[in-house]
């Protein structure tokens, strides 16, 4: 997974190993040829494809410019790791409504 870097190396991001995941799936393919005549040929293909991962551990990862250490890996570019989840799983907050001026007493007790 790509990680993000601070400008000043030069570099916008470092491929690296972010932790575990386990994959699990099946892929089955059938081929036959039903008929076969001459000059006339006439096949048939099918495929079913089903996989599923799952993230069971993540490192430890020092954010920059910073000292706090994350244990889920974030990255901008792809989503997030989450333990439990499937790789690049999205998740939002759900909310209400649109923030309006009257609101930001109430906001302010979050921040």
């Amino acid at each position: 997974m790509s990680r993000p870097l601070s400008t000043v190396t030069g570099f916008r991001e470092v491929i690296t190993n972010v932790g575990e995941l386990t994959n699990k799936g099946i892929e089955v393919a059938v081929n036959a040829t039903v008929l076969d005549v001459g000059g006339f040929r006439l096949e048939y293909f099918g495929q079913y494809i089903s996989a599923r991962n799952k993230v069971t551990k993540t490192k430890e990862v020092r954010r920059p410019y910073t000292t706090k250490v994350d244990t889920i890996m974030w990255n901008s570019a792809r989503g997030k790791l989450f333990l439990g989840e499937s790789v690049n799983s999205i998740y939002a907050y759900k909310f209400e409504k649109i923030a309006q001026a009257s609101d930001m007493d109430r906001i302010a007790q979050w921040i």
